[in-house]
């Protein structure tokens, strides 16, 4: 087998990954916007009150978590790796089951919440005798959940978008409803004085915005399986979907349980003032963590559609790619922010004795973040790969396992001992995860043999490739009729590829012999956008075709399959043997 050129190895790799970066980037900073935007407004407006009345409703926030990651991400891993495979029709089934799947649990929970709104506001930890605080906690909770619907489907759009090749229009969706989030908190919260309740109003306007982008951009970009279609959807993924979402996704079950946990301890350690902190604790990790999300976020798509084409290099390149990216942004922010913890505490309006106790607490806190962006990344890259043990392990180590016993163990001492658990949690969990991630690399198999390689555009380049695909073949039982069909299919469609090329064209192959002996070939350029498949086809039927024209037109005509993507900025070729 001829010997992979690593300076070329790497090259869409890394052009795939910052097509999307940036984007999700600035996507995560309207995301920190959109998710401190309440409990500023709010802090401003009525103090430690209202902070910790918004603090207390985090547990639903988490529960609205759970359906839209679990069904989102699911879904939109599940929908790259069809679109990969050329499983187009499945993909759309997949993605109107998730659709109509949220929309119904959204009403559900819409409903349920307006008639036990009460109960609701006791559970989350405020008494009837509270007074201001359980009035405000009822409104922002009775707001927020009667938006669950537009909530949910806008998140579970914005993951299929992204797996989609979409991720500038979800990224512009995004950072818009969280800007207009942040306007409509100033406008109802500080001048209407609407309180908690404005502060959710403005959470279900900003998801209404982001519905609305999303749903005229997808439809004038056409071309894609996100399209709602009428009748009964069978889909025997939906299950699947929900069960690889919902390894990462449990993790906001555990932070749920968290959060009502230390509430309660932290009431009867400091009372509405520790309460406060805590809440300032969490929205700083609204503002660090997604940057980490945003470069998991970005390698996410990729790793799935690598996996449709059986390229394991590719993702392992992807993850260490994604890996070194979220270092250096989160790693930058979280090290600014902990030299200047007083940027948080004046905007979230923390004042007198609680400052300097609050500037502890945010410096303990961003030490943890390092570890933290490092375990949710792989949680992350592993649900991509859709390995959802080592997923559902990392979510449960660092969101219970681990933090529960830490804060019942810290808040015996004083209070300030308590932020400890963010930095012990998250190193135990990253060495427990290394340790299980190296057990279970040791013992996967690979059951389906792959060669892939990448070539400039150059005849010499091809003729070495081809010597490569012939040797693969022949090793792994191919006919002598499957190796001159592969080598012809190959030779054909990198000619026409590099007549759409400049100087620095380059193309990815991928050789697959699957489980039912065919040959599969998954070739990727970097030329100008041409639909070989109608293009060349078009061509024949129109005649005054030459030679190469002919070539195009039998492989067409004699392969099982052959389809085409344009899928972030490439040119991408299905074939099958």
């Amino acid at each position: 087998m001829s010997k992979r050129i690593r300076s070329k190895s790497e090259y869409f790799t890394r052009e795939m990954f910052f097509k999307s970066f940036p984007a999700l980037l600035v996507s995560s900073i309207g995301k920190a916007v959109g998710s401190v935007a309440d409990a500023v407004c709010v802090g401003v407006k009525m103090g430690v009150t209202g902070l910790a009345a918004v603090g207390m409703a985090m547990p639903l926030v988490m529960v609205l978590n759970v359906i839209m990651e679990g069904f989102g991400s699911g879904g939109a891993i599940i929908y790259a790796r069809l679109m990969a495979g050329g499983s187009r029709d499945e993909a759309k089934r997949n993605f109107n089951a998730v659709i109509r799947t949220g929309a119904v649990i959204g009403i559900l929970i819409a409903i349920l919440g307006n008639v036990f709104i009460d109960g609701i506001a006791v559970i989350l930890g405020a008494s009837r005798e509270s007074g201001v605080l359980f009035e405000a906690l009822k409104g922002y909770s009775r707001t927020l959940l009667t938006g669950a619907p537009i909530i949910i489907l806008s998140y579970i759009l914005n993951y299929y978008l992204r797996a989609d090749g979409l991720e500038k229009l979800a990224a512009v969706g995004f950072t818009v409803a969280n800007v207009f989030d942040f306007c409509c908190n100033v406008f109802f919260v500080i001048f209407l004085n609407m309180g908690a309740s404005g502060a959710a109003l403005s959470t279900v306007l900003g998801c209404a915005v982001a519905l609305i982008i999303y749903s005229v951009g997808a439809a004038i970009r056409g071309g894609s399986g996100l399209r709602l279609c009428g009748g009964i959807i069978r889909d025997k993924c939906r299950m699947r979907t929900f069960r690889l979402g919902f390894s990462s996704s449990v993790q906001y079950i555990f932070m749920m349980v968290f959060i009502l946990t230390a509430n309660r301890i932290l009431l009867n350690l400091g009372g509405d003032s520790a309460v406060a902190i805590f809440d300032l604790i969490q929205n700083a990790s609204f503002i660090i963590l997604p940057l980490y999300e945003a470069a998991a976020n970005s390698a996410q798509p990729i790793v799935s559609t690598y996996r449709g084409e059986r390229n394991s290099e590719g993702v392992k390149k992807i993850f260490a790619l994604s890996l070194a990216s979220a270092v250096v942004v989160g790693g930058t922010v979280a090290a600014l922010l902990a030299v200047f913890p007083r940027l948080m505490t004046l905007l979230f309006g923390v004042d007198g004795s609680l400052v300097d106790i609050a500037h502890y607490a945010l410096r303990v806190y961003f030490l943890s973040t390092l570890f933290g962006g490092i375990n949710l990344l792989i949680q992350l890259s592993a649900q991509a790969c859709e390995n959802e043990k080592i997923a559902f392990l990392i979510a449960t180590l660092r969101g219970a396992a681990y933090t529960l016993p830490l804060l019942w163990i810290l808040s015996r001492f004083r209070l300030n001992a308590i932020w400890w658990m963010y930095p012990a949690a998250e190193v135990m969990t990253l060495i427990t995860a290394l340790i299980i991630a190296k057990i279970d690399s040791q013992k996967a198999k690979v059951t389906e043999p792959v060669y892939g390689s990448t070539i400039n555009g150059t005849v010499a380049d091809l003729d070495a490739l081809n010597d490569g695909i012939e040797e693969f073949c022949s090793t792994n039982g191919a006919s002598m009729k499957q190796i001159y069909f592969v080598r012809m299919c190959v030779e054909e469609i990198c000619v026409e590829i590099m007549k759409h090329q400049d100087d620095n064209g380059f193309i990815q192959i991928t050789v697959v012999k699957n489980s039912g002996g065919d040959f599969e070939l998954f070739i990727r350029d970097n030329a100008s956008q041409f639909n070989l498949v109608e293009y060349q086809t078009k061509a024949v039927e129109e005649s005054g075709a030459g030679l190469d024209t002919v070539g195009i037109h039998v492989i067409k005509d004699r392969s099982k399959e052959m389809q085409y993507r344009r899928y972030k900025g490439f040119n991408t070729l299905l074939i099958r043997i």
